[in-house]
């Protein structure tokens, strides 16, 4: 799943997608204190936009320009600030660290998807969010980007405190669907 393909992907006039924000999103954040976000992967910006409506101070990061046309298009829409930021995220380094990390159904082959799963970790300063389709979700997406829980509880480092670690089933799709606090250094 290149650069060049979600490009071509979202260079149509109309969403791609809904323009609502992943159920697992809303789930986990509604109830949060906003402070700041990273929505890892933003395509179109849906998730950043609710989070923004919400009071958080979002940064939405994709190596798509199209989708982060479309993203910032309906940002302006929506009367709400994201700061957009075009990447390639398996060259991203995080030089800061978020309250919020949500990584949504990352498309990528293995290798691609542990690096951008560690550096968002690496971004996490309190909670992060990992979903992607299950490795047993029956398809599509193709069987290389569909992964297990126990593959993302792999790339947590030492200090995660994992508060949720499960498939959880959403329409006729199965999810991996990882929540974890990072340990502060007080309370080890």
């Amino acid at each position: 799943m290149t650069q060049e393909m979600w490009d071509e992907r979202y260079s149509a006039p109309q969403r791609v997608w809904s323009g609502n924000p992943n159920p697992w999103l809303v789930a986990v954040a509604a109830d949060m204190e906003p402070g700041t976000a990273l929505d890892v992967g933003c395509g179109e910006g849906a998730d950043a936009i609710w989070l923004a409506e919400r009071g958080w101070d979002v940064t939405g990061i994709d190596f798509s320009a199209a989708g982060l046309a479309h993203a910032a298009e309906q940002a302006e829409q929506a009367g709400v600030p994201v700061h957009w930021v075009r990447a390639d995220l398996t060259e991203w380094t995080p030089e800061e660290r978020f309250d919020l990390v949500s990584v949504q159904f990352f498309h990528a082959e293995p290798a691609v998807r542990r690096a951008v799963h560690r550096a968002a970790w690496a971004a996490t300063g309190r909670t992060l969010l990992l979903v992607g389709h299950d490795a047993s979700h029956p398809g599509p997406p193709p069987a290389e980007v569909r992964y297990p829980v126990a593959e993302i509880l792999a790339e947590l480092g030492p200090d995660a405190h994992v508060e949720v670690a499960e498939t959880r089933t959403r329409g006729d799709s199965v999810d991996a669907v990882v929540v974890a606090h990072r340990r502060s250094r007080s309370s080890e």
